[in-house]
């Protein structure tokens, strides 16, 4: 189940990495020059996209080290109860200090 969900991470990531790059390319004309109808929306857009691509990249680090990673120290394992090893005891207090 843990290779599924890093290999997942890492599509969407690479997914996310490379969307802005498309739209890059899909924005320039002949000559090579981005075109938008603002500087505002320039701004806006380039903010946009460096935002997916960083996403991007977290999401395939992610996926990378989960792959990597034990499956008993993966992620997905956090929110289940770890069963305890026979011969575990909790601390004991013998003294409260008031």
């Amino acid at each position: 189940m843990t290779k599924i969900v890093s290999i997942v991470l890492i599509v969407v990531g690479l997914f996310l990495w490379r969307f802005p790059a498309r739209s890059r390319f899909n924005r320039t004309n002949q000559y090579g020059v981005e075109e938008f109808k603002s500087y505002g929306h320039m701004r806006g857009r380039r903010l946009f996209e460096g935002l997916i691509r960083f996403s991007g990249a977290i999401l395939i680090l992610l996926g990378i080290g989960q792959f990597i990673v034990p499956e008993k120290y993966s992620y997905s394992h956090i929110a289940q109860p770890i069963s305890e090893e026979p011969g575990f005891k909790e601390p004991t207090r013998h003294h409260e200090h008031g």
